[in-house]
């Protein structure tokens, strides 16, 4: 992985696939909703990021996970590389904070669907905790 002034890169588990972002998000969230928690094997994390500044190359397989999304994972590997929704996708994409080191820096900003969290774990910190109804309210195309 390298970092400079002007973009950071990042692989999926075996190296085939590298993704470099031109202005990595600042922030990450976390999803415990059933599809990412399934997904993922626990939480999904993810940084909502500029899609016009990043490049990935490598074998990518996408997989239309609803009528509103997509995630894409290396095809060699199985890393999970991101989700977006559709209508947004060519604007919008949030990558897989441990395809970078370090998660570029980002710190979590928010949780959603924090009250179907597994009652093995729970994520510390004062970032906002966002029910299943709240962000369905605030996010009906879901």
């Amino acid at each position: 992985m390298t970092q400079n002034a002007n973009a950071l890169s990042g692989s999926c588990l075996c190296g085939a696939v590298e993704v470099v972002v031109a202005r990595p998000a600042p922030t990450l969230w976390a999803c415990h909703c059933d599809m990412c928690r399934r997904w993922s094997g626990g939480l999904a994390l993810g940084m909502e990021t500029d899609a016009l500044g990043v490049t990935i190359s490598g074998p990518v397989t996408t997989y239309a996970s609803s009528d509103i999304a997509e995630r894409g994972f290396c095809s060699t590997c199985g890393t999970a590389l991101w989700v977006r929704d559709i209508k947004t996708a060519d604007t919008v994409i949030d990558l897989m904070p441990g395809l970078f080191e370090n998660a570029c820096g980002a710190v979590l900003d928010h949780e959603a669907y924090a009250d179907r969290c597994p009652d093995g774990y729970a994520l510390a910190g004062t970032h906002a905790r966002v029910s299943k109804a709240e962000y369905e309210r605030s996010q009906p195309h879901v």
